[in-house]
């Protein structure tokens, strides 16, 4: 029974990443995976189970990638999404399994009032470490935080505490709900329950609280060139529709690689350029770079363009742009994946932070940006291997976050979709749909404010959650003497 729990657990959580508005089903579904627990047997298995079925449901868009311009061997685009999927679910499975076992360990040494709290610290510890940007690829497509962006009004404390937070919070009342069946008493939801009205309450206030900045007119271009699509076109049709669109706003954003050339070493490199100055627009453009040593990057080029105003994404997507463990044995892997960038970059004047694609996945890449002084976060990506499915709304919602954790405006262009205008609230004031093609113009505010968030990233919680853990411990040592 308790294996058909974790199972449910992880279905259940899972599809409030794929079904729009399902968020609700976190605060009690988790929960049913901490009462499989509570049955100490086999953790390693309950929590493998769990973790499979949790990223098979909130990954579910990796089984239909879109990799028709890799091969064009049907049987083969459909075989290799399918086994990536089954391969990723079941390694974030194990790193779930070990979480499980470690619960269950401390849970043994701690007063069984504590469990919730330790189950909940625990967890935001396990959410950070997978999703660090150097541990091994880094995957925060399943923080428990990121379908709760659909409801900004909840997550404004994320610019005091991050995204890591919500997770917490959630993670604990869902926990604190099972454990009022196991002790049949509603005494371990009292604290949980204040947790979750004062975050609202302050939430609430937060939202409230006048934006203020410099006002900015931008313009987002979703091209609509996409997958096999981009390649087959020819690259001259591409650059001319650009420069149709170089005009009528002080900044244009366009997606990654909505230029599908190596830029800096073509010509259209300087006729784009020529377009924006004399348009007197400043442009952000998606484009690839190679440098004299024969790296090759996936970049966002200043224009007009100045020799060194470009950004080199930082976190190329693995196994899509780069190969890890294969390239330490292949150079041909290591020459076939696109290199590294190695630092946040302002572009322009008005101090853009540009952030490519899968970079806006991670926190500290965005909150980088913010801190060396970008009042404006841009966001290139090519969300065009998401052909169906869920998966551009939720690599959206990343977006969000990153708005209401360092109070800035986002500006987001996406090759096919989804391409918006994000407030410093979390508030999608403005999108194109996915698959669709066309602009956006709007004014934003160039902000100089930083918050708690920005000043001190995930710290408070991380000391906050491993306090609780030591003090869980020491509370059950301790009554082990008194007795």
């Amino acid at each position: 029974m308790a294996i058909i729990f974790s199972i449910l657990s992880g279905v259940l959580s899972g599809l409030a990443f794929i079904t729009e508005n399902a968020w609700p089903l976190l605060l009690f579904a988790p929960g049913l995976f901490y009462f499989s627990l509570y049955d100490e047997k086999r953790p390693f298995f309950k929590g493998f189970v769990f973790g499979t079925f949790f990223y098979m449901f909130n990954s579910v868009y990796l089984s239909s990638f879109d990799i028709s311009f890799i091969t064009p061997n049907l049987f083969y685009q459909k075989l290799f999404p399918f086994l990536a999927y089954l391969l990723l679910s079941a390694a974030e499975g194990l790193f779930t399994a070990l979480f499980a076992k470690l619960f269950v360990m401390a849970k043994k040494k701690t007063f069984s009032g504590f469990h919730p709290l330790l189950f909940s610290s625990l967890w935001v510890i396990y959410e950070y470490l997978i999703a660090l940007p150097d541990f091994f690829t880094g995957y925060p497509f399943g923080r428990i935080s990121i379908p709760f962006a659909a409801c900004p009004y909840f997550i404004q404390s994320a610019s005091l505490f991050g995204s890591l937070f919500i997770s917490f919070i959630v993670i604990y009342f869902a926990s604190s709900f099972s454990m009022c069946f196991l002790r049949k008493s509603i005494r371990p939801m009292l604290f949980p329950l204040i947790l979750l009205m004062a975050n609202t309450f302050v939430s609430a206030y937060l939202y409230t609280i006048p934006e203020e900045g410099e006002a900015v007119t931008v313009k987002v271009v979703q091209n609509g060139y996409g997958g096999y699509d981009k390649w087959l076109t020819p690259p001259n049709i591409i650059v001319e529709d650009s420069i149709n669109e170089i005009s009528d706003a002080e900044i244009v954003l366009f997606a990654e690689s909505a230029i599908p050339l190596h830029l800096n070493k073509n010509t259209a490199l300087e006729t784009l350029s020529d377009a924006a100055k004399e348009n007197n627009v400043t442009v952000l453009l998606g484009s690839l770079f190679s440098d004299s040593d024969g790296k090759r990057y996936t970049s966002v080029y200043l224009l007009p363009y100045v020799d060194g105003e470009i950004y080199h994404k930082r976190h190329p997507v693995p196994y899509g742009e780069y190969y890890p463990i294969f390239d330490i044995f292949s150079s041909e892997a290591r020459e076939a994946g696109l290199s590294k960038g190695k630092v946040p970059k302002l572009l322009s004047d008005y101090s853009l932070g540009p952030v490519i694609c899968f970079d806006s996945m991670f926190p500290s890449y965005s909150r980088e940006a913010v801190k060396e002084g970008a009042r404006l976060l841009c966001v290139s990506t090519n969300d065009s291997w998401f052909s169906k499915g869920n998966a551009a709304r939720l690599h959206l919602y990343h977006s969000v976050y990153r708005s209401v954790e360092n109070g800035r405006y986002v500006a987001r262009s996406a090759c096919t979709g989804i391409s918006a205008f994000i407030d410093t609230k979390g508030n999608i004031i403005s999108s194109i749909p996915l698959n669709d093609s066309g602009t956006i113009k709007g004014e934003l505010l160039l902000t100089d404010e930083i918050t708690p968030y920005t000043m001190w990233g995930d710290i408070p919680v991380l000391i906050y959650s491993i306090v609780s853990i030591l003090i869980s411990l020491l509370r059950k040592k301790r009554e082990k003497q008194n007795v």
